[in-house]
């Protein structure tokens, strides 16, 4: 489930981080779509996949075109 969204600026990137909180799906399975996850929100997007805490699962996206 959705838990939250922030957005920020990481060098000069625009960054959307969403925020899942995930009891039932693995880190592994969540890496596992990670190519799925960035066709499906377009190109010139990086996604990075973490989890701070154990059921929490972050999900940064990660514009590659420099902000003005």
């Amino acid at each position: 489930m959705l838990t939250s969204l922030l957005e920020q600026q990481w060098e000069g990137k625009y960054v959307l981080t969403l925020s899942f909180d995930s009891p039932f799906i693995s880190l592994e399975t969540w890496q596992e779509k990670q190519e799925k996850i960035a066709k499906f929100f377009g190109p010139d997007l990086e996604v990075n996949i973490s989890q701070p805490q154990e059921k929490v699962v972050l999900i940064n996206l990660i514009s590659q075109l420099a902000l003005p």
